[in-house]
């Protein structure tokens, strides 16, 4: 489970190297760590900014605007049959082109189509379970409330700074070869399987991990 997500996080700063991305979902009671997992890859994904409860018009204003990970605390809301629009949108962003809000603006000198990009990578993070079509974009992590105490990721603390300068300094050294990398990508998995597995591979592929492990991340997509 560490290795998929530290491969996750790695794999945010490439995004836009991905025709499609990975979500994913914490799922568990209230205090196994969900909201402090959060706050980690908060520290340490590519651009990213933690929101609880978004409307349609802040999600794609936001993403729009950052071009980075967006991360969503107490998500229950998204079983709400009365969220279709938000689901929709967050389920068909999880592709390059997919989840677009396209809003008319009208002005004095006419009628304007603006279009606000939703693709990104995204984080949600619920005590139940959420709409079966976003689920399915979603790597599934359940979490279970542990007897430690761990101590709060301070967000001043300098590790963080310096852990982002070695993810940026990757993401600028490294992307020719994540572009040559990823085509050879999800040859033995099919259709989305396939698209949300590319991401991670190429990633593993791109820190030379081993097959054995590559097999056994592997697991969370089959």
């Amino acid at each position: 489970i560490y290795g998929l997500l530290s491969a996750w996080i790695i794999a945010t700063y490439f995004y836009q190297i991905f025709d499609a991305f990975p979500f994913l979902l914490l799922l568990g009671k209230k205090g196994c760590g969900k909201s402090r997992l959060l706050d980690i890859l908060e520290r340490l994904s590519f651009n990213a900014i933690k929101t609880k409860g978004v409307t349609v018009a802040a999600l794609s204003d936001t993403t729009d605007g950052i071009r980075g990970t967006f991360l969503i605390d107490q998500a229950e809301s998204l079983s709400n049959p009365d969220n279709g629009e938000m689901v929709g949108i967050l389920a068909d962003s999880y592709s390059r082109g997919g989840g677009k809000r396209r809003v008319v603006d009208m002005s004095s000198k006419g009628r304007k189509v603006l279009e606000f990009e939703t693709y990104s990578p995204k984080v949600f993070a619920t005590y139940k379970n959420i709409h079966y079509d976003l689920r399915d974009r979603c790597i599934e992590m359940v979490m279970l409330r542990g007897e430690n105490d761990f101590p709060y990721p301070k967000a001043s603390s300098p590790i963080w700074r310096e852990m982002r300068d070695e993810l940026y300094r990757l993401l600028l050294t490294q992307w020719k070869e994540v572009v040559k990398i990823y085509p050879q990508t999800g040859m033995h998995v099919k259709n989305r399987v396939k698209e949300l597995w590319q991401p991670i591979e190429t990633v593993l592929k791109l820190e030379n991990i081993s097959n054995e492990e590559v097999n056994s991340i592997k697991t969370f997509f089959d």
